[in-house]
């Protein structure tokens, strides 16, 4: 289950104000898939963790997951693969 507080966050972070749900489910599958390529490239689970006030409280993990998810909306779909060079480059700020 997807945390609307994480959704809402991610969506102010790339710019998007009003969204339909059908868009908001293509937000959420992007910010599940970003969240996964950020645990397969080191990232640990618990820098995800929700809180039930705060949402996910790493910021570093909010941040990572915008990235992502703006650069997926970005690029046209035959370049919307994740970069694998992003990863690395979000995964050394994240200041572990």
């Amino acid at each position: 289950q997807m945390n609307a507080k994480l959704t809402s966050k991610i969506k102010m972070r790339v710019g998007i104000v009003y969204s339909t749900p059908e868009q908001d489910e293509m937000i959420n599958s992007m910010i599940e898939a970003a969240q996964a390529a950020l645990i397969n490239a080191g990232w640990r689970r618990r820098d995800f963790e929700e809180d039930a006030q705060k949402g996910i409280k790493n910021e570093q993990a909010i941040e990572a997951i915008a990235k992502i998810v703006k650069r997926n909306l970005n690029t046209e779909a035959d370049h919307s693969a994740i970069d694998p060079m992003l990863i690395f480059d979000i995964g050394q700020n994240r200041g572990v």
